[in-house]
């Protein structure tokens, strides 16, 4: 059937207040889009739930016995709702995460915070690592899951893209490229550059961008994280 909860709603609204006006202020709905839903209602169970004159609005026998069960519906809500809040309480536990460290600083802490106001008796545990480690780490079951930069081809583990980034070139003001909207990777080969160290994530996905250059940057210091960059 083609209705929601919303129309179930403004039902109820008009059935309770007795006016289609009363009830478009309590939802603050104009009365011709509360009249709408009240119409999709009826089209999509086929009977007429209220007889409508220019003075007054009445409920129709079916609607009478429609409305205890309209009712019913967002009673059996309210409590699911609350059953759930109430499981949620309960819950408790640990749960281990294992994730590259920009993403612990970078948008990880909201995660972290909208979790424990639904879940305040389960602790996480956080292993942050490189992106070779969380791999490791969620292979060998010592993390519940990851947050990398990296796939794999482990049949076992399953992969959910999160964010996309781009990568963005930081050089001195003075540089040839500071002026520059955009540069290409084949761009970078005569320039020296700061790199990190094997092992790491974005080391690996600039290696991979760099492959095919005819000309690859030659890197002259070597950092393990990105926050040394």
């Amino acid at each position: 059937m083609n209705f929601d909860l919303a129309d179930l709603r403004a039902f109820l609204s008009v059935a309770d207040l007795g006016s289609f006006r009363a009830a478009s202020d309590a939802l603050h709905l104009s009365q011709s889009a509360l009249s709408r839903r009240v119409d999709k209602l009826e089209d999509a169970l086929g009977v007429q739930l209220f007889t409508r004159t220019t003075r007054k609005v009445e409920l129709t026998t079916v609607g009478r016995a429609f409305v205890h069960r309209a009712r019913n519906v967002f009673n059996e809500l309210d409590s699911a709702l609350l059953g759930i809040a109430d499981v949620a309480e309960r819950l408790s536990g640990e749960v281990t995460l294992a994730c590259v460290p920009s993403a612990v600083g970078y948008f990880l802490p909201s995660v972290f915070e909208a979790y424990h106001r639904l879940y305040p008796r389960i602790r996480m545990r956080v292993h942050d690592e490189s992106s070779s480690a969380v791999l490791l780490a969620v292979t060998r079951g010592d993390a519940d899951f990851g947050v990398t930069y990296i796939g794999t081809q482990e049949s076992d583990i399953d992969f959910l893209p999160l964010i996309e980034e781009a990568f963005v070139l930081a050089c001195p003001s003075s540089h040839p490229f500071a002026e520059r909207e955009s540069v290409r990777w084949s761009d970078l080969g005569a320039h020296p550059y700061i790199a990190l160290a094997q092992g790491s994530g974005n080391r690996f996905l600039i290696d991979q961008a760099l492959a095919h250059s005819t000309s690859r940057p030659r890197w002259i210091w070597e950092v393990n994280h990105v926050a040394a960059l």
